[in-house]
């Protein structure tokens, strides 16, 4: 082994020593510390021979610590960038991040949101007694769907959980 794959080597687990990354990553950041393509690609294999690269792996655990926090647009968009192809994504996701938990962190978002968001509204009728006060369930459900699809919820999910949010409170 020559001292400079020796180099590039001790490099990469340098990085691996701080924190999980994809195959991906670690060639862009040996890339960028100057190394040569025949050389990265040497120092991958040697690391995904020994196990210390694993995509599957750093997917799966991805997506088992932000599944309870994020909506599965959020963590496929942070799995790509991380370069994960999108087959391990599609799978993964199918498997650890069903349609009924989205459902489930998607309403928890909803209700945290309308209490914040029906405090702003009061506080603003306050402030100017021209808004009118009888629409405000409308404008409170229309701000959390827009909040919810920014999080990156489907429409869908985000129209049907604002529906049930405002069907329960007022019954």
């Amino acid at each position: 082994m020559s001292n400079s794959k020796s180099s590039c080597l001790s490099v990469a687990l340098n990085f691996l020593s701080r924190r999980p990354m994809t195959c991906f990553t670690i060639k862009n950041k040996l890339a960028k510390k100057g190394f040569g393509t025949e050389e990265i690609e040497c120092t991958v294999n040697r690391l995904i021979e020994w196990k210390y690269i694993d995509d599957r792996s750093f997917s799966l655990s991805l997506i088992k610590s932000k599944r309870e926090k994020q909506s599965p647009q959020k963590i496929i968009f942070d799995l790509m960038k991380s370069g994960v192809g999108q087959e391990l994504i599609d799978e993964l996701m199918e498997e650890y991040y069903p349609d009924e938990l989205e459902y489930k962190n998607c309403l928890t978002l909803a209700h945290k949101l309308c209490a914040e968001e029906e405090r702003k509204w009061k506080r603003k009728c306050q402030k100017n007694e021209d808004l009118p006060i009888n629409e405000s369930e409308f404008i409170v459900a229309r701000k959390i769907k827009d909040k919810l699809i920014f999080r990156g919820y489907r429409p869908s999910m985000a129209n049907s959980v604002v529906a049930q949010l405002f069907t329960k409170e007022n019954y």
